[in-house]
């Protein structure tokens, strides 16, 4: 039996900025196409920065991995079930994976998760040849339906698309006289900013994003610290506005 490998490919840029050239040459210079079975991607990075992956860079990932018969997986944990505007961030990039993992939200915060896919993969699998020992807890399941009932009742994937542009447009708004916001990005309702000292981006203000994240609980807003330096905005999309 082969042994399986996770590859980290050598790219020149960061993660967030990587391009697709990058990406062919380290089919040539880390690993043989034909030694790799997949490749995993988040659309929207999560514990990375919340940055979105561009349709163009999704469909030349798309367009790379037929051409070498390589799966491609994308990881939709964080911003599956509507988070992004969509039930799944992948909608909005113009190609479908092959495999797409889910959790977190689609239970409403009961532990659950998922994996879906084209039938002709799912169906590749044995009966019991995949599962685990607590798979299935029916009340975890039961609250997903719920969850994906009040998403159609409740027009949900409209919500965290108008939700997400009135956060968007009112943090562009402060950052106008306020520098040390440097940077608002996401995608729907998953949102994120970057704050810098006097707006350089070479100088993240850690001090002054731990004291917003230590003001807003006390206000009883919580949002997510990410390496003391981002602050995540991930509201519930059943936000009344």
């Amino acid at each position: 039996m082969s042994t399986a490998r996770f590859i980290l490919a050598r790219y020149t840029t960061s993660a967030t900025t990587t391009r697709s050239p990058a990406l062919n040459a380290s089919l040539k210079n880390d690993a043989a196409p034909e030694d790799i079975a997949a490749i995993i991607i988040e659309p929207v990075q999560g514990e990375g920065g919340f940055y979105a992956a561009s349709p163009a860079f999704m469909q030349r990932l798309r367009a790379l991995c037929d051409q070498h018969g390589i799966m491609l997986i994308a990881d939709e944990v964080q911003s599956g079930a509507g988070r992004t505007g969509t039930l799944f961030a992948m909608e909005q990039m113009g190609v479908a994976a092959d495999i797409t993992t889910f959790a977190k939200s689609i239970a409403g915060g009961f532990p659950l998760a998922g994996v879906t896919g084209r039938a002709d993969v799912m169906d590749a699998i044995a009966p019991g040849g995949l599962g685990g020992t607590y798979a299935g807890n029916p009340i975890a399941c039961a609250a997903a339906l719920a969850v994906l009932d009040i998403f159609e009742q409740e027009n949900l994937l409209q919500k965290a698309n108008t939700l997400g542009k009135t956060l968007r447009d009112g943090l562009m708004e402060i950052a106008e006289t306020h520098r040390e916001i440097g940077d608002v990005r996401g995608l729907g309702a998953m949102i994120a900013i970057e704050l810098f000292e006097n707006g350089d981006p070479g100088k993240p203000n850690a001090a002054l994003t731990a004291d917003i994240v230590a003001r807003a609980r006390e206000k009883g807003f919580n949002s997510a610290l990410l390496r003391s330096l981002l602050q995540h905005l991930a509201h519930p999309r059943s936000t009344h506005y």
